[in-house]
């Protein structure tokens, strides 16, 4: 009877640590994205490169005929299309897209992401418009991503808070 009840007892205890072990730690997280950003991400990427290879006919490709850029620090005076297209071209900046978010707003897709690494860089928003089967990239804002973000009006400004 010992001997039995020491048999389920080592049984059980062996099948609870294996199953312990099997599981994936809490600090390790699984990023997973959804079809949406997934696909946004390909357009921003294929957009990053045909800029950062000087490929304005690539890149404009990707571009509604009325794009324009606004920046945050000045929001009232856009970059037209052909304007951008020439800065971008002509000086092309290494972007590393993180953080990305996508919306479906029916006639429009708000994609939102992080361009740079750690606090600097910026954070871009692209409003998207169908085309026919594709889309296209109609107006981009950006403003730096530092902190402090005291003066953004309902953001969290300490972790936590």
């Amino acid at each position: 009877m010992m001997t039995r009840r020491f048999l389920v007892f080592l049984v059980v205890g062996a099948v609870l640590v294996t199953h312990r072990s099997e599981g994936t730690p809490q600090s390790e997280r699984i990023q997973t994205v959804t079809r949406l950003v997934q696909r946004f991400s390909e357009l921003e990427a294929t957009l990053m490169a045909a800029t950062a290879a000087s490929d304005a006919k690539r890149a404009s490709a990707l571009l509604s005929k009325d794009f324009e850029m606004r920046v945050g620090s000045a929001p009232g005076d856009p970059l037209p299309r052909d304007a951008w297209l020439a800065r971008v071209t002509a000086r092309p900046a290494q972007c590393d897209i993180t953080s990305m978010a996508a919306r479906d707003l029916v006639s429009s897709a708000v994609v939102s992401f992080r361009c740079g690494g750690s606090d600097a860089g910026s954070f871009i928003v692209d409003i998207w418009v169908p085309d026919g089967d594709a889309w296209k990239l109609q107006v981009r804002f950006a403003s730096p991503a530092a902190r402090p973000l005291k003066d953004v009006p309902g953001a969290i400004t300490e972790p936590g808070s």
